[in-house]
């Protein structure tokens, strides 16, 4: 084997540095598509690509299909046998147009129409702080506790269900826009404390 083809070989064995790895806040959106059989690439890296865009708040979606070779591409019958593709699978380019338009917008009538789903799944990482932030980003920030406290108040035994339930709810995915409506806190409420959040640095 010539020196150069050793030298790829000891760099594929490595294998490829994962995507997840490069994901990091200015991540943009994401559509994957990969299948559960894939033999070249594991849809295990797709998993933990589409967790690393989560845990950075990055909008993504995922389509991972139950089987199907690698580099199916358009699944059109001119690059991939369609016996070797999961039936669904054929519909991802349609899908990925779709997911374009909703958080990009749809170019229609010569204009781009807004978006229907924001780019990123939670404000954590954002330069300000809003309702849509975890719990816990919000319950580091003492200036925003002391804010929100003197806007919400809540009924004596929803306060002492807080305070029972507290280390689970700052572990938790929640953010405080879900607590606040799990509590029925009106939604006035809900858009004065996303005010008032709006001005403090995250």
């Amino acid at each position: 084997m010539p020196s150069s083809s050793q030298g790829l070989a000891a760099i594929c064995a490595k294998g490829a540095p994962g995507a997840d790895k490069a994901v990091d806040s200015q991540t943009c959106p994401c559509f994957i598509a990969a299948t559960g059989t894939d033999t070249t690439v594991s849809a295990m890296n797709s998993l933990r690509f589409v967790e690393a865009l989560y845990e950075n708040g990055i909008s993504a979606e995922l389509h991972l299909y139950a089987f199907g070779p690698h580099g199916f591409s358009t699944a059109r019958t001119s690059i991939a046998d369609p016996a070797e593709l999961c039936s669904r699978t054929l519909h991802w380019v349609e899908d990925t147009i779709s997911w374009l338009e909703d958080v990009f917008g749809a170019f229609t009538s010569g204009e781009m129409s807004s978006p229907r789903c924001p780019g990123r799944v939670r404000k954590d990482k954002d330069p300000y702080l809003s309702v849509d932030c975890l719990l816990a980003t919000i319950a580091e920030n003492q200036i925003a506790v002391e804010r929100l406290n003197q806007l919400i108040l809540v009924e004596e035994t929803t306060q002492k269900w807080i305070a029972e339930q507290k280390e689970n709810l700052l572990t938790s995915e929640m953010t405080l826009r879900s607590a606040l409506q799990f509590l029925n806190v009106p939604g006035e409420v809900i858009r004065k404390a996303d005010e008032i959040l709006s001005e403090i640095p995250n």
